[in-house]
C-alpha cells in the first residue's frame, strides 16, 4: 500500500467513512482496492454479498433502504441516499448515512453501485439538544403569562405565541404566517413611537412601557404594557429582539372599579353611626371610621397601629384578642361582645363583627371588614330580665313546689279512699266468704261427726280385736278433719280464738307429722326446738293448722325440692318487738331455702287474695290467715325474705302465764331433730 492510499486510509477512518463497491449482477460486495473493510463489521465482513448487508440493516429502517436501493438500480433516482439506522456486531446501533452512484452499461443497464457510509451518530445527538432546546423555548414562550414574539436581526419574526397573536389581535391568522415576516408587517397599527424602538434595541438597549395604548385591526384600542430586548448568539452578539406585550385594559377597568368601590365604600363607613374598620388578611389595622377616631381619641396614626386591644376591657381583652386571632387562622367570621373604652375614660357594651372579604369563593382572604356597634342599652335591658326572670324563676318554683304539695296531698287523699273502698269491697267479700264458709263447713262438720259417731259405735264392738287400732286410727283423723275446718270458720266468722296453755314443743312435733305428709319426701325436714322453751296461749289447733300452711308455702317456693327448717324460742320481753306490749314472747319460725320473694312482692304477702301462683294454684288467703291468728292471739307475724335466698316467716306468741309449780321445759324435745 502506498503512501497516498495509507493517508487516504487514516483520513476516511478519522470521518468515520466506509467505501464498499457492489457488483449488480453477481451480488458480490468488495472493497475498494487498497481500503480497509469496516472494522465493525463481522469478521468476514457481509459475506461478500449485498444480502449480508442487508441483514444488518434496522428492521424498522429496512423498507425505507430497499426503496431508495431499487430507485437507484432502477434509474428512477440519479444518486442512491439514504439515512438509516445499523445494528453492529457489539450490538449498538448507529445512524449511517449512505451516498452511491450507480455505475451503467452503454444499455444503461447498472453494473457496479460505489458507495460510502458516513457515522453521522455526533451530528444527530447535536442535532437532537438543539432539536430539545428549541422546544423548550417554544413550550416557555407558549405557556407565558404575556404575548411573546422573537424576532432575528432584520426584525423578521421567528416564534410567536398565541398569547400574543391574542392580544394584538390577530387570532384569526395562523401563528405560522407571520414566520419570516418583518415587525413592520406583523404589526402594521403599531404607534409611531414604537418606530424608533427596535434599532435602539438592536443596539443592545432594552425598552418597556408600562402604560400604553395599541389599536388592533380592527380598530379596538387597547391599554398595553410592552417591553423589547435583545437576545444574543453565542459569541454574544445581538441575534434579534424579544417583544414581550399584555393587554391591560381589563385590569384597568378592574382598578378603576375597585377604586370607586373603595371610595363609595369610604364614604359611607364615614356617614354610619356605628364603628367601621378593615383589616389586611393578616389581621393588621388598615382602615377606622370618623366615628371610631372620635370614640376612642385616637389620632389616624395611632389606629392604623392596632391601638384597639388597647381599648379592650381587662377582663374581655384575653379572650376578645384569642377569638379575633382564631377568626384569622381559620378564616370564619368574627363575632364578639365586649367593652371599649372611649375617651371619656367610661367603658361601654359593643357587639363587634367581622367578615373576610375574597376575591373569588373559594380564593384566599384578601382582606376584613367589621362593625363595632354599641349594645350598652340592650346589655342594661338583658341583665334587667335576666334578674326579672331569676326572681320568675324563683316564684315559680316556689309555686310548682306548693302546687307539688296540693298534689301529693290529693294523691294521697285519693289513695285513702281508694284503700277504703278496696277494704270496705274485701270486707264485703270476706263477709261473703264467711257466710259460705260458715255453710259449707256445718255440713261438711255434720258429715265428719256422723263418720266420728260411726267409728265410736264400731270401736265399742270390736274392743279388744286387732282391727280396733284402725278403727282407732279413723276416730282420730276425724277428729283432726274437725280441727282443720275450725280456722276456716274463725278466720270468716272473725271469731275470737279459745286460747289454751300451749305446749310448743309438743304442738309442732304434731304439726310435723301432717307436714312431712304435705311436702313430700324432696324437702328435708329439721327441727330446731330450744330445750325448756315456754308454753304459749293461744289455740293449739290454729297454731298447727298456721304452721302446715306456712310450711305448704314454703313446699311450692323450692319446686325441685330444699331444706325447711322449723324453729322455737324463748323471746324474753327486752328482746321483743317495740310494736308488742310489754311480755316474754316465743318466737316460732319456719325458714325455706327456696326462691324467695322481691321487695315489691314481700309488701303485699299478706293482702287478702294476693298471690304469685298461677291461676288456680292459690287463693291468697294463707299468710292472710297466719296473720289474723297471730294477731288473735296477741303476738304478731314477720316476714324476711330476699330474691334468690329463701324466706324465713316467723311467728310470735305470748308466753302462757303458768304457776312455778308447773313444768314448763317443753317435754323432751332437743335442738337438731329431723322429721
Amino acid at each position: 500500500m502506498g503512501a497516498n492510499q495509507t493517508r487516504q486510509r487514516l483520513a476516511l477512518e478519522a470521518a468515520g467513512i466506509d467505501s464498499r463497491e457492489w457488483d449488480v449482477a453477481t451480488d458480490a460486495a468488495v472493497w475498494r482496492e487498497g481500503l480497509p473493510k469496516d472494522p465493525d463489521s463481522p469478521a468476514d465482513g457481509f459475506t461478500r454479498s449485498m444480502e449480508a448487508f442487508r441483514a444488518l440493516v434496522y428492521p424498522d429502517d429496512a423498507p425505507y433502504v430497499e426503496a431508495a436501493l431499487r430507485q437507484a438500480i432502477a434509474g428512477e433516482t440519479v444518486d442512491f441516499r439514504a439515512t438509516f439506522r445499523m445494528c453492529r456486531a457489539d450490538g449498538t446501533i448507529r445512524w449511517t448515512e449512505t451516498q452511491g452512484t450507480v455505475i451503467r452499461d452503454g444499455s444503461g443497464r447498472a453494473l457496479r453501485l460505489i458507495g460510502s457510509d458516513y457515522d453521522i451518530m455526533a451530528r444527530k445527538a447535536v442535532l437532537h439538544a438543539v432539536l430539545e432546546r428549541k422546544s423548550r423555548l417554544l413550550r416557555c414562550i407558549e405557556c407565558a403569562p404575556v404575548g411573546l414574539a422573537m424576532f432575528d436581526i432584520e426584525m423578521r419574526c421567528l416564534t410567536v405565541s398565541s398569547r400574543f397573536m391574542a392580544d394584538v389581535g390577530l387570532l384569526a391568522e395562523p401563528p405560522g404566517n407571520l414566520i419570516g415576516r418583518r415587525l413592520d408587517d406583523v404589526l402594521p397599527e403599531r404607534p409611531e413611537a414604537w418606530i424608533a424602538i427596535p434599532p435602539a434595541v438592536l443596539a443592545g438597549e432594552g425598552r418597556h412601557n408600562d402604560d400604553d395604548t395599541y389599536v388592533r385591526p380592527d380598530g379596538t384600542r387597547e391599554f398595553v404594557c410592552w417591553s423589547m430586548a435583545p437576545w444574543f448568539c453565542a459569541d454574544r452578539t445581538v441575534g434579534g429582539a424579544v417583544l414581550a406585550i399584555q393587554v391591560t385594559t381589563a385590569r384597568r377597568a378592574a382598578e378603576a372599579a375597585c377604586a370607586e368601590s373603595e371610595a363609595k365604600f369610604r364614604a359611607l363607613a364615614e356617614l354610619l353611626p356605628q364603628l367601621i374598620f378593615t383589616a389586611r388578611a393578616d389581621g393588621s389595622s388598615e382602615y377606622k371610621n370618623r366615628r371610631w377616631l372620635e370614640y376612642s381619641g385616637m389620632t389616624p396614626e395611632q389606629a392604623r397601629n392596632g391601638g384597639w386591644i388597647g381599648l379592650l376591657h381587662l377582663d374581655d381583652r384575653d379572650a376578645s384578642v384569642a377569638a379575633w386571632n382564631h377568626a384569622i387562622k381559620s378564616g370564619e367570621p368574627f363575632e364578639r361582645e365586649h367593652r371599649l373604652r372611649g375617651k371619656d375614660g367610661e367603658f361601654r357594651w359593643f357587639l363587634a363583627r367581622a367578615t373576610p372579604l375574597r376575591e373569588k369563593v373559594d380564593g384566599p382572604i384578601s382582606r376584613w371588614i367589621g362593625t363595632a356597634t354599641e349594645i350598652s342599652g340592650i346589655v342594661r335591658a338583658r341583665e334587667a330580665a335576666a334578674r326579672a326572670a331569676a326572681n320568675l324563676e324563683v316564684q315559680v318554683a316556689e309555686r310548682s313546689r306548693a302546687l307539688e304539695d296540693t298534689s301529693a296531698e290529693l294523691q294521697a287523699e285519693a289513695r285513702l279512699r281508694r284503700d277504703i273502698l278496696a277494704a270496705l269491697m274485701q270486707s264485703q267479700k270476706l263477709e261473703t266468704l264467711g257466710q259460705l264458709t260458715v255453710g259449707v263447713a256445718h255440713d261438711f262438720n255434720n258429715v265428719l261427726a256422723s263418720i266420728q259417731g260411726s267409728f265410736e259405735i264400731i270401736a265399742r264392738q270390736v274392743a279388744g280385736q286387732p282391727v280396733a287400732r284402725i278403727v282407732e286410727a279413723g276416730i282420730e283423723a276425724t277428729a283432726r278433719a274437725i280441727a282443720l275446718t275450725r280456722p276456716l270458720l274463725d278466720f270468716a266468722r272473725a271469731r275470737s280464738p279459745e286460747p289454751t296453755v300451749v305446749d310448743v314443743a309438743v304442738s309442732i312435733r304434731k304439726a310435723d307429722k301432717m307436714i312431712g305428709h304435705a311436702v313430700g319426701p324432696r324437702i328435708n325436714r329439721i327441727l330446731h326446738i330450744q330445750q325448756g322453751v315456754w308454753p304459749v296461749l293461744t289455740d293449739e289447733d290454729q297454731l298447727e293448722v298456721a304452721l302446715l300452711n306456712l310450711a305448704i308455702n314454703a313446699r311450692d317456693a323450692m319446686p325441685d325440692g330444699g331444706r325447711l327448717v322449723l324453729e322455737a324460742h324463748n323471746l324474753a320481753s327486752g328482746d321483743r318487738p317495740e310494736t308488742l306490749p310489754f311480755n316474754d314472747y316465743v318466737r316460732i319460725s319456719v325458714q325455706d331455702t327456696g326462691h324467695g320473694m322481691p321487695s315489691e312482692v314481700m309488701v303485699r304477702a299478706t293482702e287478702t287474695f294476693f298471690t304469685t301462683k298461677p291461676h288456680g294454684k292459690g287463693t291468697g288467703l294463707g299468710l292472710p290467715m297466719v296473720q289474723a291468728f297471730a294477731s288473735r292471739s296477741g303476738g304478731m307475724l314477720g316476714i324476711d325474705s330476699r330474691e334468690g335466698s329463701g324466706t324465713t316467716v316467723t311467728l310470735i306468741l305470748p308466753r302462757a302465764p303458768v304457776r312455778r309449780s308447773e313444768t314448763t321445759d317443753g317435754g323432751p324435745a332437743h335442738p337438731g331433730e329431723h322429721g
